[in-house]
């Protein structure tokens, strides 16, 4: 359900089943209800939730509708529509394009968890900060949140105790960069946001992945390039690397988040994305 108001019960159309979600039992609800489309209203964690269990109960991923209304939409902000009921009506009357998205399996103790966006280090850091910060002032969204972080990069002491460093063991496929690192982005989406797109390696796998070393110099600048979408001047040199791999290990003490919700790590981390889900677009 949608943490600002539904727009969704505000549709009032012939063959629509609406149901609260109940994710212990979603597999064994869609079986019975065979849907041709799945509509899911909320943020990332709800989607993020949807998903792991559907994979996890042995289910094939339904054509879904995505529909932004949580503290955070990065997927469906990519991969869903606007929360406008003339567009929401014709998708579900009418159809329309269909966008493939890879979905991440984080491989963690004994409970695999599915996803779309990984970050561990500064950017859980910051996005804790981020939140009480936008919380005060009553705001809220991915924007929001990304502001309060950037606000947080001025200022020299949070920012370092935002940023510093944990070791960590990573490995890009077969080869393992850096003893530490100051944060890891992982997604399988095509871009975070519309003109963000921190990532700018080669390769053929489904997850994208950007690490910075646990001393990467000219963090500023090089999270500036990368916000106007440029590769950061010398990469390599201070510290930051970006690939496209097939498979990508962390073990790391540094808080992680998986589509905006903390997650609780029990020893390395194995990401792949063996599985895709199809969303419906305008």
């Amino acid at each position: 359900m949608a943490r600002r108001g539904s727009v969704l019960s505000q549709l009032d159309l012939p063959g629509i089943t609406r149901a609260e979600p109940d994710f212990a039992r979603l597999g064994e609800q869609l079986t019975e209800l065979a849907p041709d489309l799945l509509v899911i209203e909320g943020g990332d964690g709800t989607v993020q939730a949807a998903v792991t269990a559907l994979l996890r109960q042995g289910k094939p991923l339904p054509r879904c509708l995505l529909v932004p209304g949580g503290m955070t939409d990065l997927v469906a902000r990519i991969g869903g529509a606007p929360r406008d009921r003339g567009v929401l009506r014709r998708l579900i009357e009418r159809g329309g394009n269909v966008l493939t998205l890879p979905v991440l399996r984080i491989e963690n103790g004994d409970g695999d968890l599915y996803g779309f966006f990984l970050s561990t280090g500064a950017v859980p850091r910051g996005i804790d900060y981020a939140r009480e910060a936008i919380h005060s002032k009553g705001a809220e969204g991915a924007v929001a949140v990304l502001g309060a972080m950037a606000g947080a990069m001025m200022n020299g002491a949070r920012r370092e105790a935002i940023t510093a460093p944990s070791p960590a063991r990573i490995l890009l496929d077969e080869e393992e960069v850096f003893p530490d690192h100051r944060f890891a982005l992982v997604t399988s989406l095509p871009e975070l946001m519309v003109g963000l797109d921190p990532f700018w390696g080669e390769g053929d796998g489904a997850v994208r992945a950007t690490i910075a070393r646990g001393h990467s110099r000219h963090l500023r600048r090089s999270l500036a390039q990368v916000w106007l979408g440029r590769t950061p001047i010398h990469a390599d040199r201070n510290g930051y690397v970006s690939r496209n791999v097939s498979r990508l290990v962390i073990d790391t003490p540094a808080p992680v988040v998986l589509d905006g919700e903390r997650i609780e790590v029990e020893g390395p981390l194995t990401i792949t994305a063996p599985a895709a889900l199809e969303v419906l677009i305008p």
